[in-house]
C-alpha cells in the first residue's frame, strides 16, 4: 500500500498535524527507467512553510489535496533502471 501525506488545509498560524491528512492508495507501477522509493525522512524547512503560505514565488501557488514536494532520503524498493539497485539509498527532490 502507498501511504501519502496530503495537504489538508493551508496554515495561517503554526503548523500542526491538523493541516495534513494521511491517505492510502495503490502502489504505482513503475515504467522503463523509473524507480520506486520508500521515503525514510524528508525536510520541513522555512521554504516549506513559505510555500504553504504562498510567500515563496518559486513554489507556486499553494493548494490542498496534493502531496507537497520536498527533499528527502529514501531506499529503492523497485527499479526498472540500470542506474540503481533495490536497497540503494538515494536523495530525492
Amino acid at each position: 500500500m502507498n501511504e501519502q501525506i496530503l495537504i489538508k488545509t493551508l496554515p495561517s498560524g503554526k503548523l500542526s498535524a491538523d493541516h495534513y491528512e494521511r491517505v492510502a492508495s495503490p502502489m504505482p507501477e513503475i515504467q522503463a527507467g523509473e524507480v520506486l522509493v520508500k521515503t525514510n525522512a524528508f525536510a520541513i524547512t522555512a521554504g516549506t512553510r513559505a510555500g504553504l503560505q504562498g510567500s515563496a514565488s518559486y513554489a507556486g501557488a499553494p493548494t490542498t489535496g496534493i502531496v507537497m514536494g520536498g527533499t528527502g532520503v529514501g531506499t529503492i524498493v523497485a527499479t526498472n533502471s540500470d542506474a540503481v539497485q533495490v536497497g540503494d539509498q538515494v536523495l530525492t527532490s
